[in-house]
């Protein structure tokens, strides 16, 4: 089956589930998000797409758009793909012929999530139209609320989106170079950690404030990663005894009575 086929079939999918997902993204309406696409790309080069736009489910399979060099943010590509599970979001940009496309379609002011693992990339996207210019704002500041949908959409439609029928995804290409432009120069990284170094951080708890060394951050981040007082001690060549003292003196500091709300804390400020 020739790829225009593929295309020609994923796009008549489309169209048989829409009312099913329109019924699904109904709840999206409350904030004025009248469209929603969730995608998949997998590492052996497949593709599928489903979306509740009509219009623009049409225009993207008549015009190819899954072989535009804008389209999945650079990701085609199998370095992209990664072990440590990565979540991106960009909010879209006017610039560039695919999102004109979106565009003539009066389709626009959105925001594209892609959930990246070892083995696929799943991508979801929720848009409105060219007149609700504020919810970029309201997507920044709502971004759980949106990852919480796709949570629920992933199990709701699940039958939907299940892909073991190979005749639902069209063979991708991948580019020759990956355009990972969203991830910062290690070297530049490394660097800017240095100049931003402390000896402490300052954190808060309420009226409560409170600091935490360098070292006490480092327990807690192997103690985030499931690891023992023992195996934190040979990982920071230190006691286990002063691995236990740091955590004490941690927890009498902030006030907190459990090791898990400190390192919830912290990791709400970025700091693991």
């Amino acid at each position: 089956m020739t790829n225009m086929t593929k295309a020609k079939s994923l796009k008549e999918y489309n169209e048989s589930i829409l009312p099913r997902l329109q019924e699904l993204c109904e709840p999206l309406n409350m904030f004025d998000i009248s469209n929603f696409s969730y995608a998949k790309l997998t590492k052996d080069q497949k593709f599928f797409r489903i979306g509740n736009h009509e219009t623009y489910t049409d225009f993207f399979f008549e015009q190819t758009l899954y072989d535009h060099p804008d389209f999945y943010r650079g990701l085609r590509h199998p370095d992209a793909f990664s072990t440590e599970k990565q979540t991106l979001f960009f909010l879209w940009d006017p610039h560039g012929s695919a999102q004109k496309m979106r565009m003539s379609v009066d389709m626009w002011n959105g925001i594209s999530f892609y959930f990246i693992t070892k083995d696929y990339i799943e991508g979801c996207a929720f848009g409105s139209t060219l007149e609700n210019t504020g919810l970029g704002d309201f997507y920044l500041n709502n971004l759980d609320m949106l990852k919480k949908f796709f949570m629920f959409f992933k199990s709701a439609a699940k039958d939907l989106i299940d892909i073991s029928d190979k005749n639902k995804t069209l063979d991708i290409a991948f580019q020759d170079k990956a355009q990972n432009l969203y991830r910062a120069d290690p070297e530049k990284i490394l660097e800017f950690n240095k100049r931003i170094s402390t000896k402490k951080y300052c954190l808060s708890i309420g009226q409560k404030e409170f600091s935490l060394t360098l070292r006490e951050i480092e327990c807690l981040l192997h103690k985030s990663q499931g690891l023992t007082a023992k195996q934190i001690a040979r990982e920071c060549n230190i006691s286990h005894r002063t691995v236990e003292t740091h955590f004490n003196t941690i927890l009498f500091k902030s006030g907190l009575e459990h090791m898990n709300q400190l390192i919830y804390l912290c990791k709400e400020e970025g700091l693991l």
